[in-house]
């Protein structure tokens, strides 16, 4: 048995007829209305109502009943697993931003370190540049001319050396 329906009328189709089975909804419509058409008893709030045609209406409504039931389990069982893939999706995705955080924080913290560390080269370097220089002068005594155009290259050198050191700290510092 295959059902197909909306929310206003179901349509039962049977595997074999195909037949047509009324909407629950309108058959209870008629049974009611067959009551309040029926005729009222005098002197009491009694009515009489054709048997045969409420108990034709009730098997109808009986009949259709399942189908109606089964159809709107289906319709539940459907949202419940469009809701555990929603819930499942927004944990994969909390997971996944979770770790990419975490990925982020850790690279944030070795580019960190790792800066930190190239500042600490950059001071060692300057600081044997300049303990170079002062042992270039104190072993130096009394230069002569060519000693002196020699020293002053040397140290037009290191001045270049230490120029470079602190463009490169000031260009990776901005």
């Amino acid at each position: 048995m295959e059902t197909t329906g909306t929310v206003d009328a179901i349509v039962v189709e049977d595997s074999g007829t195909k037949a047509k089975k009324a909407d629950v909804l309108k058959l209870i419509d008629q049974a009611k209305s067959l009551v309040e058409s029926s005729r009222k008893l005098p002197l009491s709030n009694r009515t009489l109502v054709d048997r045969e045609s409420l108990l034709k209406l009730l098997e109808e409504i009986r009949l259709a009943l399942p189908s109606n039931v089964k159809v709107a389990s289906q319709v539940l069982q459907r949202r419940e697993r469009i809701i555990n893939q929603a819930l499942a999706e927004a944990h994969r995705i909390l997971v996944a931003n979770a770790e990419d955080l975490e990925a982020k924080a850790q690279q944030h913290s070795l580019v960190e370190v790792a800066q930190k560390k190239a500042e600490d080269i950059l001071k060692q370097a300057e600081n044997q540049v300049r303990s170079m220089m002062v042992d270039a002068e104190k072993q130096i005594t009394v230069p002569s001319q060519d000693t002196s155009h020699i020293l002053s290259g040397i140290k037009h050198k290191l001045g270049q050396i230490v120029s470079l050191f602190h463009g490169r700290k000031s260009s990776k510092s901005g």
